[in-house]
């Protein structure tokens, strides 16, 4: 026999979250990943349109092919995947199950999990206890369609009622009538969707249908439709009737409900309406719970002093075990048209983030039930009478934040700002559970590499042996999670700026307990906060804007994303955050360089305290050297006041030399061309110690790298020019930091992205120019080219390891160029006019 569209279901396990799958070739299909629980997922990939002749193999003997892998593109183990069979070459493979659009199995075995999820994984066995189908046929033509259709029970317990509806489309507004010839037990009502759209709507009540029985009979019951002129009936149109044959089959779109729950079928949806009210019966809320606002979920269920973050995660991976992934917005838009089958493309692509949000208050009511008011168990420590630190389960702690003694108990709850937080991104809630647990890992694992061990502590947080607190594992901890509660949801997020309010907002409630607060050390809370806003900072120039993903046959883009660092750059940063981090003994110190601009810990290496918080038991702080960060400035006034100043020649092209101003000023600042090459001139800057922190201005620019690191927020770059091979002249005066000129030359480069809020129309002193493609009433702009060398050149750009690709671009819109360089370059002229306006007008 023929096969009329399938599906078929890849088994694999996957340590890391959120595996990515990529469809290389699906030959007419699309294919979607599918958390079965723990580290077991599957592929389901959907051929429905796709029609198999008897004998004949599909799609040929090249097969489809589709892949996976990890985000951060670790190494991945396939001996443990239940459906990869590790063969090298075409071979049956029974591992690959294979089910007919009606669910029947045509090859392939279930795997056996050994979990409570197995009844999810296995589609022969029905999913619910109530499960019926409903067969269809049409014997009409031309100006009356004659249906007969009969309901099978498919499932594991007898039905007593069933709903079902039928939609059809009516040509130039015409309207349908319904003639009902046997209707058993069945009442129908009739409704308008719009000009031409008409739903039937059927339900049967008062019988009893038992396992694997039809109703009303293999005859069904039947009904006819026809326009009152009975002039002919376009069946082309009619989107449940479309398909049908002279003879019983599945009919897939005609939907059928029990106890308003969608049990099989596929209505037709038209409005984000139709999602609601399916969702709404699938999970038996009501059409107004999705209309509650985050203001009314605050007030219903304000019971912050509930849970753990540990409750959190548990009750997390069964809220949304059964959602859409929407950490991948391309998971999330295939699984979500395969939910919903009877939804065009183009509107789910049109309607993405209105579809989101339904599924966003989906999850928050779904979380809302866990957030009950009966009272958990909760962990406590507390130090006993003789100081030892016990570790106890309290059933009871209703009136603990009454009776509480600040050196007896410290609770690891979820505060009610937290919770606050999660239920505006509720989709996002893994994703938290994910950075915060990561960024325990790293610090534990940090800790352990500098063998931050306990020696002689009295209280041991957490029942560790290792020092994560208030030391530098503490502060890789606080902005790793900062960093990581952003980047891991970012799929989740249409712009920057809204991914890091989100990250601020959680990791600052979470220093936020409400009464607890008189507890806290003073020292601790700042530096909590201060830590979290440099992880912040850290990434904020690294995120980036995109489109999450494309149809590429619409040519739209289904939803924005933020993305830009994976976890490994993200441990990178951290690690390299805590590293330099300078220690502290005062809040007034976090207000002032260097503690401003880096992360702080009040707690040495050696596990002492800085004085003078513990003076029975601490040590010194020793004020960080904090050598500045050195830029080279190109100097237009040769009389600027410099620290240093820095020149260098490159000997570029002696032969038919081309060097020279392409269009714009000509005399641009810091930059003279001579016979065979060019001359720049640097006046060397401290970055904070004269300026603080590098200026910001609304566009972009870049400054020449004199030291061995560029200034916060900024992003290192370099170019290698190929010079004049023959008799060559390179040559600098001055100290030139990590800048190579010998042969051929390095230069090593700071890129400042521009800041849409900055006041400043220039960077730095008017005696100074910068590379920048910018003009203004006051700025003038230079294009120029350097001739390189044109036999065997081999110029290139040095890009660091986790620059985004789009400040890449940004970078090569002021510095591009292949075998010759394009610099373009700007000052600042004051306007002799402008001048004397402001001087009359002040």
């Amino acid at each position: 026999e023929n096969i009329n569209g399938f599906t078929a279901y890849y088994y694999f396990t996957s340590t890391e979250p959120n595996p990515v799958f990529e469809s290389y070739d699906l030959r007419g299909g699309n294919g979607s990943v599918e958390h079965l629980g723990g580290v077991n997922y599957r592929i389901k990939l959907n051929f429905s349109s796709v029609s198999i002749p008897a004998n004949s193999a599909f799609p040929d003997n090249s097969g489809i092919s589709f892949g996976l892998h990890y985000a951060n593109w670790a190494n991945w183990r396939k001996d443990d995947d239940y459906s990869n069979n590790l063969a090298e070459f075409m071979t049956e493979n029974n591992s690959v199950v294979v089910a007919s659009s009606a669910g029947q199995i045509l090859s392939g075995n279930y795997p056996d999990f050994n979990s409570d999820n197995n009844s999810s994984n296995n589609e022969t066995a029905p999913l619910q206890k109530n499960m019926a189908r409903v067969y269809a046929l049409n014997e009409g033509s031309g100006n009356l369609d004659r249906i007969r259709l009969y309901v099978k029970n498919e499932g594991q317990e007898a039905l007593n009622h069933f709903d079902f509806s039928i939609e059809i489309t009516s040509e130039n507004g015409k309207e349908p009538i319904f003639e009902a010839w046997y209707l058993p037990n069945t009442t129908y009502i009739k409704e308008k969707k719009n000009d031409s759209v008409w739903v039937f709507k059927f339900t049967v009540s008062g019988i009893a249908l038992e396992n694997n029985s039809v109703f009303p009979s293999e005859g069904g019951m039947s009904f006819g439709l026809h326009y009152d002129n009975w002039s002919e009936m376009n069946n082309a149109n009619d989107y449940s009737l479309l398909g049908l044959q002279n003879q019983f089959s599945l009919a897939e779109k005609i939907p059928l409900y029990i106890d308003g729950k969608l049990i099989s079928g596929n209505p037709k949806i038209r409005t984000i309406a139709d999602i609601q009210e399916i969702l709404a019966g699938n999970y038996g809320y009501s059409q107004n719970d999705f209309n509650i606002s985050l203001e009314s979920f605050a007030e219903m269920y304000d019971n912050s002093k509930k849970w753990t973050w540990d409750d959190l995660k548990n009750r997390a991976n069964a809220v949304f075990l059964d959602l859409p992934s929407f950490d991948s917005t391309e998971q999330a838009f295939y699984q979500i048209l395969d939910n919903f089958q009877g939804m065009d493309t183009l509107f789910l692509a049109e309607n993405f983030k209105s579809v989101r949000a339904v599924y966003e208050q989906l999850a928050r009511l779904k979380l809302a039930e866990y957030f009950e008011p009966e009272l958990p168990k909760m962990r406590v420590l507390a130090k006993n009478l003789v100081g030892e630190v016990i570790d106890e389960v309290i059933d009871e702690v209703s009136d603990i934040y009454d009776d509480y003694d600040c050196n007896q108990y410290f609770i690891f709850n979820i505060t009610k700002g937290e919770i606050d937080a999660l239920f505006k991104h509720p989709l996002s809630v893994k994703a938290a559970v994910r950075a915060k647990e990561l960024a325990e890992k790293w610090s534990k694992e940090y800790a352990r590499y500098k063998e931050f061990f306990y020696k002689n502590e009295k209280l041991i947080p957490y029942g560790d042996s290792l020092i994560t607190y208030a030391n530098r594992a503490d502060a890789l901890r606080h902005a790793a999670w900062s960093m990581l509660t952003c980047t891991e949801a970012g799929w989740n997020f249409d712009y920057v700026d809204e991914c890091l309010y989100w990250s601020e907002e959680i990791t600052t409630a979470h220093e936020k307990k409400g009464d607890m607060e008189k507890c806290y050390n003073k020292l601790d809370t700042a530096m909590d906060l201060h830590n979290n806003k440099i992880g912040r900072e850290a990434i904020k120039q690294k995120l980036h804007r995109t489109c999450g993903t494309e149809i590429p046959l619409l040519g739209i883009c289904v939803d924005y994303i933020v993305k830009g660092l994976t976890r490994e750059d993200v441990q990178r940063i951290a690690l390299d955050e805590a590293e330099n981090g300078y220690g502290f003994n005062s809040v007034q110190q976090l207000d002032s360089l260097p503690w401003q601009s880096t992360l702080v810990f009040r707690r040495a290496d050696n596990g002492k305290y800085y004085c003078p918080q513990n003076p029975d038991d601490c040590i010194e702080l020793e004020n960080p050297n904090s050598s500045p960060v050195k830029i080279g400035l190109l100097i237009k006034n040769r009389f600027a006041t410099c620290k240093d100043r820095v020149e260098i020649y490159l000997d570029l092209e002696d032969s038919n030399n081309d060097d020279k101003i392409i269009s714009g000023d000509k005399s641009p600042p810091g930059i003279e061309i001579k016979e065979n090459g060019v001359k720049f001139v640097y006046c060397t800057q401290n970055i904070d110690s004269i300026y603080g922190a590098i200026p910001r201005v609304p566009y972009d620019y870049i400054v020449l790298s004199l030291s061995d690191k560029c200034p916060n927020g900024t992003y290192p770059f370099s170019r290698y020019h190929d010079t004049e091979d023959d008799n060559n002249n390179n040559s600098y005066i001055g100290s030139i930091g990590r800048n190579v000129v010998e042969r051929n030359a390095t230069f090593e480069y700071c890129f400042v992205p521009a800041d849409s809020n900055s006041n400043l129309e220039f960077p730095f002193s008017y005696d100074f120019g910068v590379f920048a493609k910018y003009s203004s009433s006051n700025i003038v702009h230079t294009e120029l080219k350097l001739d390189d060398e044109d036999e065997r050149n081999k110029n290139s750009w040095g890009w660091y390891r986790g620059t985004p690709d789009s400040v890449k671009e940004n970078i090569q819109n002021i510095m591009n160029g292949k075998s010759n360089t394009i610099y373009h370059v700007v000052k600042y002229i004051e306007i002799v006019f402008n001048a004397i306006l402001e001087f009359f007008a002040g």
